[in-house]
Formats: structure tokens, sequence, C-alpha cells
């Protein structure tokens, strides 16, 4: 079996990247890996992430217009940025 660390980063790229696979091993209830499952805890954990972005950061745009964002890994820097991550495609 792969060490737990390997595991979750399996876990953490593909919650962040819609492009990758479920991770091997991952399950449902009943024993089978089940993609539109894993596709609904994916979109709650990106949601999730943006609500908190946008109440930290006191945003006042539509979260679902930083959807399209959210699966740039890693964020794309423009010229003007410095090392700040830029939004604007």
């Amino acid at each position: 079996m792969r060490p737990l660390a390997e595991r979750q980063d399996d876990l953490a790229a593909a919650l962040l990247n819609a492009a990758l696979p479920i991770p091997d091993g991952l399950i449902g209830p009943d024993g089978e890996p089940s993609p539109t499952r894993f596709a609904v805890y994916r979109s709650n954990v990106v949601v999730s992430l943006i609500e908190a972005l946008k109440d930290g950061f006191l945003l006042d745009h539509d979260p679902a217009k930083l959807l399209p964002y959210s699966n740039r890994l890693p964020p794309e820097r423009s010229r003007n940025s410095g090392d700040r991550p830029s939004l604007h495609a």
C-alpha cells in the first residue's frame, strides 16, 4: 500500500483539478469507484473554498464567475502582478 501522505496528495490534487481521475482506492459505499459521487464532493469542496475566499477577502464577485479559475493550477501570473496570482485570463 502507498504511504498515506502520497494518497492524501493524490486526493487533494484530484479535488482541485477536475481533469484528474478519482484517486486509486477511493470507493463508494458499494465498494466500487463512484465518479458521480466524487464529482459532487469535488464541487462542494471547490464552492466552499471560493466562499471562504469571498468572505475572507470581501469579494463582491458572483462565486460562479470564479469557478473557471478554480481548476487553473498553479494560477497564471501576469507580468504586472509580481508574485501574485492573476485571475485574469
